[in-house]
């Protein structure tokens, strides 16, 4: 009867265990690794919208030797704030930081060049790739 009492806690601990997390804190008390850095990877945007500044410190907390907190910025700004370079800065891959200015730049371009003024924008023309009209 003991031995059926173990195995039931070792099984219903395994299925606990193996269940996909939910939140930034489920992905912090993983072990180190792959599967980790996905998982903050997933849920750093809905972390951020929720707690900003507890996303940031995460974020800083974060070992970047395979880019990871370059990224997380990188997610932040694209999905977060794509009106600022506040968070490109951070970012120490040259390569990154640019394509992170990059998505920063285009909102700003469609923005002046489609003002909510009718129909034209202050450029005075059809955004790029819109339709004739």
């Amino acid at each position: 009867m003991r031995w059926v009492a173990i195995m039931c806690t070792v099984w219903v601990l395994g299925a606990c265990g193996s269940s996909e997390p939910e939140t930034m804190e489920d992905c912090l008390k993983m072990e180190a690794g792959t599967k980790r850095d996905a998982c903050l990877q997933e849920k750093i945007v809905e972390a951020f919208r929720e707690d900003p500044e507890r996303a940031e410190q995460i974020i800083a907390e974060q070992d970047n030797s395979e880019g990871l907190r370059d990224f997380m910025w990188y997610l932040i700004t694209r999905e977060v704030d794509p009106n600022s370079n506040r968070f490109c800065e951070k970012i120490e891959s040259q390569a990154l930081g640019e394509r992170c200015r990059a998505i920063v730049a285009r909102p700003h371009l469609h923005r002046d060049l489609l003002k909510d003024d009718g129909n034209q924008g202050a450029g005075g023309g059809r955004a790029p790739g819109a339709a004739p009209q």
